[in-house]
This record gives C-alpha cells, sequence and structure tokens, in this order.
C-alpha cells in the first residue's frame, strides 16, 4: 500500500520505534463516544478501515444533524496547513490537496484510510479531529464557518463563490450543551483520545 512520504516541514512530528505495530481499530462506546481497541491482527487493512469507519459513522448518526454536516465539520478542523501528517504540511501544498473524490462517501474514506496508511507506513502520530462533542455545545456561527471551509477544502463546492448551506446540512441544536473537542491519535502501542472540555466558556 503505497503512501507519500513525509515532507521536511513534519519530520519532528515522526516518531521512529522498532516494536512491532500494534492493531488497533476505532470502535463506539455504549455512549456514543469513539474509543480504541485492540483490533484482530488476522484482519485485513481494509477490515481496520471499514470497521473504524462504521463506528465513527454510527456516533455521526447519534446526533440530530445530517452526518455529512459532522463530516464537512471534521473536514474544515482536519484539511488545514497545521495539522498533522497525512493532512497538514507545506502552506503551498498540505497533505489534504492530495484528496481528489467528489462525494462524501469518497470524503470519509479518504480521511480515515489516510489516518490509517500513515500510522501503518511510518509508525507516527496521526491525528484524527472529529467534531462531534463541538456539534454539542451549538455555536452555529462557529460549525457553520467550519462546515464552510470543509466543503471548499475539500473541493465540493467553488471556493470562489458564495453558498448557502443546503437544508440538508443545517444546524440542528442538541439538548446537551457540553462542549469538547476529541482528538483520536493513532500512535504505535495506543490509540488515546485527548479531550478538552469546556462548560459554558470556562475551560477545566
Amino acid at each position: 500500500m503505497a503512501t507519500r512520504r513525509p515532507s521536511k516541514h513534519h519530520v519532528e512530528r515522526i516518531i521512529r520505534h522498532s516494536g512491532p505495530l500494534t492493531p488497533l481499530v476505532v470502535t463506539r462506546t455504549s455512549t456514543a463516544r469513539l474509543q480504541i481497541s485492540i483490533g484482530d491482527s488476522s484482519w485485513t487493512a481494509e477490515q481496520f478501515i471499514a470497521s473504524s469507519q462504521r463506528a465513527m459513522y454510527s456516533c455521526f448518526q447519534c446526533t440530530r444533524v445530517h452526518p455529512d454536516r459532522i463530516l464537512y465539520i471534521s473536514t474544515g478542523l482536519l484539511f488545514t496547513a497545521e495539522s498533522p501528517l497525512p493532512f497538514g504540511g507545506p502552506k503551498t501544498c498540505p497533505g489534504y490537496t492530495q484528496y481528489t473524490g467528489s462525494t462524501t462517501d469518497h470524503l470519509f474514506n479518504y480521511i480515515v484510510s489516510s489516518a490509517y496508511k500513515s500510522y501503518w507506513g511510518y509508525r507516527g502520530r496521526t491525528t484524527l479531529e472529529f467534531a462531534l462533542d463541538l456539534h454539542h455545545i451549538g455555536d452555529k456561527e462557529k460549525l457553520d464557518e467550519l462546515l464552510l471551509k470543509g466543503m471548499k477544502r475539500c473541493g465540493h463546492v467553488d471556493w470562489n463563490k458564495g453558498i448557502v448551506i443546503p437544508e440538508r446540512l443545517m444546524h440542528v441544536p442538541e439538548a446537551s450543551n457540553s462542549f469538547a473537542v476529541s482528538q483520536v491519535l493513532f500512535t504505535p502501542t495506543q490509540l488515546a483520545t485527548k479531550t478538552k472540555l469546556e462548560n459554558n466558556g470556562d475551560r477545566i
């Protein structure tokens, strides 16, 4: 499975390990949150990716909004030059510019498979940052801004034209107003979840 060698800009983020690679898979908890589990070492790469995608999409479906809204907001968070590999990189050519798909299925598969390929290929640290909890705080303006950035940066809408958010991607408030941005991190020994909690504007 071919992967692009990381740029010099990100060399310091790659951690080399001599030990065996832990077979990690993203799973869903009973409270609809993402966590890391040790997968079956006999699984193929496609099985790891597909299983992780199912868990993530299942969590997306637990909100009152369309799953594609969560995906595009996540894309707005991930598709920046400042993101870790494989999405970030030099401002003139960050990793996410390699994405050429035209549908949300293509986009979701690209994000998850690219993160896995980076983990498998370099055993470095790759971040998958999803906006499930960010959505729950209900900051519509911030979420809409990330949504539009995500749609434009992945090329699903014209960057230079004004767009109206489609009705199916509109914000729908949730019952909870708690806030967290969860980072799902692939590392050679574990996939840790770092969560920054904020409640009513006060960081904890």
